[in-house]
């Protein structure tokens, strides 16, 4: 599975998220002048896929995205009312996936 490059956050819109092994723009020269230590581990972080400070987190993006929401739904109605779920639920419609984020240069 490929790791996403942007998501979408209820009400937001496209946020870009962080590739593994990328350091962050907000990370500038100056910043790692001056805080060594933070610079490091943020970009330890940053290349391990953890949370960064400042930084979309990719896990958070994906379980509060309209497809989470919708298979979630889903499973729960379907959990609720097993013998009467082909009739409750409506026809499952595809899910629109997430526009690529347009790179700045």
């Amino acid at each position: 599975m490929s790791v996403p490059s942007s998501g979408t956050v209820a009400g937001h819109g496209q946020t870009s998220l962080p590739r593994p092994g990328s350091v962050p723009r907000w990370l500038t020269a100056e910043i790692v002048r001056q805080t060594p230590v933070y610079a490091g581990l943020a970009k330890l972080w940053t290349e391990r896929a953890r949370t960064v400070p400042g930084v979309a987190d990719p896990e958070w993006q994906r379980l509060v995205s309209y497809r989470a929401l919708m298979e979630e739904t889903e499973i729960a109605l379907t959990a609720l009312r097993p013998h009467r779920a082909p009739d409750v639920l409506p026809p499952r419609r595809p899910v629109p996936a997430a526009r690529p984020a347009r790179l700045e240069a």
